[in-house]
């Protein structure tokens, strides 16, 4: 069975709030993962050997997509919400 949709399930004000919430929630692990993939690909370019750490540095994003495409979700529901109490 497919669950409810949970995003539907919150008020407008709360779908403000979490979007705000997962925004800096993007920000601040935006700003991390930088940093980290910075010293990673520091250490591939300067020792030798590290070449297969390119793989790792390059596959972090990935693990990045998943909250990126739930703000994506929140995005949409609040706007279609305004668009719904524009058209009534």
């Amino acid at each position: 069975m497919k669950k409810a949709n949970k995003l539907s399930a919150m008020s407008m004000d709360q779908l403000i709030l979490y979007k705000k919430k997962m925004k800096g929630v993007l920000v601040g692990l935006g700003i991390v993962m930088l940093i980290a993939e910075a010293a990673l690909l520091y250490v591939i370019f300067t020792t030798d050997g590290m070449g297969s750490l390119a793989i790792v540095a390059l596959s972090t994003f990935i693990c990045f997509m998943p909250a990126v495409i739930s703000y994506s979700q929140i995005d949409k529901e609040i706007k279609s919400r305004e668009n719904n109490t524009k058209i009534n």
